[in-house]
This record gives C-alpha cells, sequence and structure tokens, in this order.
C-alpha cells in the first residue's frame, strides 16, 4: 500500500499539477497510515511512513506536518520544531501546524513562545473562541500557570470551561488557578468538577483547601471525610486524616482514625505512633488506645514500648486474648522467654481453641529456652491445628529431631516439608547424617 501511494504521489509531484487537491489527499491517506503504526506504538513505521511522504511530495505542508507531528508523540520536541517552523514557510496559515508548534516548545519549556504559537492557532480559527479552539486555549493555560502569569490563566480556563462546560479537567484547571489567586470562586470550579466527576480525588481534596482559604471548617471537614470514603486505603486517605486532626486536635475519634488508618498501611505503621499516642493522652483509660500504640510499636521495631502498652491494655482489660498473644510476640523478639510462655499459656487458658500460631510460638520459645522436651509437643499441637501444617513448623519440628539425634522423626518431619516447602526440606536433609 505504501508504495503504492508513493509511485502515485511522486508521479503527480512530477507533473506539477495546478491543483493540490490529490496531492494533499496522498499525503493524509500516508497521514493515516503513519497514524495506525503510531496508535499501535511503532513510532519508527510511522515516521518512515511520514517522512517518505515528505521526500516525495518537497512543497506539501502537510506532509512536513506529519513527520513534526509523529515527532511531538515520541516527545522529540526540537525536532518537532523544526519540521512545524518549516510547514509555517510553507503555508503560513497552517492552523495545525502553530497548535502543535506550541505543544513543541512547552515541551521545551519555551512558553513564551508556545503562548504566541497558541495565540496564533486561536487567531486562524474563525471565530476564535469556538469549541474546536479548546486545545489551544488549553495549552494557553499551561504556559500561564508555569509562568505564574495566574490571572491569565483563569482567563482561558474560563473560555474553555465555556466551550466545554462538561470538561470536567477544565474546571479542575480553573479551581487550581483560582487558588493560586487565592479567590473563593476556586470553591465553585471545584464543585462543578466534583458534579461532573463525583470521584475525583484531586477535587475533593482541593476543594478542602479552597475552604480553608475562605475559614469554612465544618465543610473542609466534610470533604475530606468524603476523600477517605471514596479511598480509604489510599495514601491521600491519612493526609486527610492528618488534616482532620488539626481541625479537631481534642477529638479523641479523629485521631484514632488517624492512627487505625496508618495502621492498616503497610509501611505507614510509624505514623500511627503518634496519634495513637495523644489518644491515649485523650483517652487513658480506653484500652483500645493503648492496644493500637502497641500494635504500632510491635511492627517497627519498639518491643519494649509494645509491651508496655500491652501491659496497660491488661491493667483495664486482663482477659483480653489479643493483648496476651502480642505482648508474647513483644517479649519473644526481645528474647524474654519465659514472659513470652507466660503470656501464650494465658492466650491458651482463656481461649482453648485458640490459633495454631500461639502454639508454633509457643515452641519456638520453648526451644529458645532449650527446653526442647517442651517445645515437641507445642509444635506438634499446631501441627494438629492446622494439617497439613505450616511448613516452618515443620522445619522446626524436623530442626529439634535432629538437635535430639532422632533421626526416625526427623526424616518424617522432611518428608512432609517436602510438598510444603522443598528448599527447607533440602536445608533440613543436609542436617542429617551421611548414610
Amino acid at each position: 500500500m505504501l508504495w503504492a501511494l508513493a509511485a502515485l504521489s511522486y508521479a503527480i509531484y512530477n507533473l506539477r499539477k495546478k491543483n493540490s487537491t490529490l496531492e494533499d489527499s496522498i499525503c493524509r491517506l500516508q497521514y493515516e497510515l503513519g497514524l495506525s503504526y503510531a496508535e499501535q506504538g511503532q513510532y519508527s513505521k510511522a515516521l518512515d511512513a511520514y517522512q517518505y511522504s515528505r521526500e516525495l511530495v518537497w512543497r506539501c505542508p502537510i506532509a512536513s506536518h506529519n513527520v513534526g507531528f509523529a515527532y511531538l508523540k515520541r516527545g522529540e520536541w526540537e525536532r518537532a520544531t523544526t519540521y512545524f517552523n518549516r510547514v509555517l514557510e510553507l503555508d503560513p496559515y497552517f492552523q495545525k501546524a502553530w497548535l502543535h508548534l506550541g505543544e513543541a516548545y512547552a515541551g521545551q519549556s519555551k512558553d513564551e513562545k508556545a503562548i504566541s504559537a497558541y495565540q496564533r492557532a486561536i487567531e486562524l480559527r474563525s471565530p476564535p473562541r469556538c469549541l474546536q479552539n479548546c486545545e489551544a486555549w488549553l495549552g494557553l493555560a499551561a504556559c500561564y500557570m508555569r509562568m505564574r502569569k495566574y490571572d491569565d490563566a483563569v482567563a482561558a480556563h474560563c473560555e474553555v470551561t465555556r466551550l466545554k462546560p462538561n470538561d470536567a479537567d477544565a474546571w479542575f484547571g480553573l479551581g487550581v488557578a483560582y487558588c493560586k489567586l487565592y479567590k473563593s470562586d476556586a470553591i465553585s470550579a471545584f464543585l462543578e468538577v466534583i458534579k461532573l466527576k463525583p470521584d475525583f480525588l484531586d477535587a475533593w481534596d482541593s476543594l478542602a483547601k479552597a475552604y480553608r482559604y475562605c475559614g469554612r471548617q465544618e465543610d473542609e471537614a466534610a470533604a475530606l471525610r468524603q476523600m477517605i470514603k471514596l479511598k480509604p486505603d489510599d495514601p491521600t486517605a491519612i493526609r486527610a486524616h492528618q488534616k482532620l486532626t488539626e481541625l479537631y486536635p481534642d477529638s479523641p475519634n479523629v485521631w484514632r482514625d488517624l492512627g487505625e488508618a496508618c495502621l492498616n498501611q503497610v509501611g505507614e505503621e510509624k505514623d500511627g505512633i503518634n496519634p495513637f499516642t495523644q489518644l491515649t493522652k485523650l483517652t487513658p483509660c480506653d484500652p483500645t488506645a493503648w492496644h493500637g500504640l502497641g500494635a504500632c510499636c510491635l511492627r517497627t521495631g519498639r518491643f519494649e514500648d509494645a509491651a508496655t502498652a500491652f501491659r496497660r491494655v491488661l491493667e483495664l482489660k486482663p482477659d483480653d486474648v489479643d493483648a496476651w498473644y502480642l505482648l508474647g510476640a513483644a517479649r519473644r523478639n526481645q528474647a524474654r522467654y519465659d514472659d513470652a510462655i507466660a503470656a501464650y499459656r494465658e492466650v491458651i487458658r482463656l481461649k482453648s481453641d485458640c490459633s495454631y500460631y500461639v502454639w508454633h510460638f509457643l515452641g519456638e520459645s520453648y526451644a529458645g529456652q532449650g527446653k526442647y522436651d517442651d517445645a515437641i509437643p507445642a509444635f506438634r499441637k499446631a501441627i494438629e491445628l492446622r494439617p497439613p501444617g505450616w511448613a516452618e513448623t515443620w522445619f522446626q519440628l524436623g530442626s529439634l529431631y535432629v538437635a535430639q539425634k532422632m533421626w526416625a522423626p526427623a526424616r518424617d518431619a522432611i518428608n512432609h516439608l517436602e510438598s510444603l516447602d522443598y528448599s527447607l526440606a533440602a536445608e533440613l536433609e543436609k542436617r542429617l547424617p551421611s548414610a
């Protein structure tokens, strides 16, 4: 197809027909071919199609524009600029070339030149304030924002929202520009965004900021809570919770919500220590506040602080099974095995059908003391509660058998491990004496 088009284009070029309509049509067909390549991410093939067209039809502005547009899509701003300028030497009224030249200059942070190009593109489209000029107005707005000419950015965004009243992104850009000017009009703009896209998280965030600028505390809080509701597991939710604590520093609920949000997000547990600490000051007799503080400390390796917090929970609520279990975890991590064993034994006393994890860690604690005769039954109880057993439990149990030179039970542990974790089975196999 490409060679047929090229041959036809070359024939037309040599004949130098006065009417260039057919010539332009061929270039457009080649542009469509290049565009189909570009849509598939095959930009090199797209450029081959465009460039081939341009070489055959040297004086055709459309062909040169196609080459520049391909470079623009690839982010090669300087090359794109070269081709668009060449187009405009051939045809200074080529509106799309001015538009794309503006984009190429903007990509190079040459905002003054980009503005001039966008303005020329708008002038060439009649009337200037028409729907087809929205792209140029948006380009202008972006340049003005980077140059901190916020009044001009507002004017440009207003043109877009007037032409495309259902464009949520345009309303959002307008709201941001108003915010830079500390104008309450930002609130109306962000509310328009939310009307069009109720789940636009950044719009809710920006709306909350706008309410803050205007001193509308309750409205700000409502916007922040909506952010949390939309994406409770997103990092933005933690920021929203933090802002709520600034609004209501004496409210136990907002500190609790912040702490729990941090605790529920992996990697954020350290940030939960402060809110739970604040909560324990506001509600010192609330065991859940101390429990949250202990959990955050435990997950971040602050084992003594965790143990202190769980001890406080147990002073307030002696039969809290979770607190006993986590106290055992803190002490086990400190190698304080007597205290860990006591805590795990209390869990078993309070809850006879407790998790196999309790028995496993009880076994680890006994093993840490060198009390293998107590550790082995604990590990076997853990396996009994969770057949076919946890690989780590079988490995620990097998290691104890090896340490006591109980070869047959050790071999049995290896056999079970092979179906659970072959690498652990191989490691345990190495510890057996050679046949």
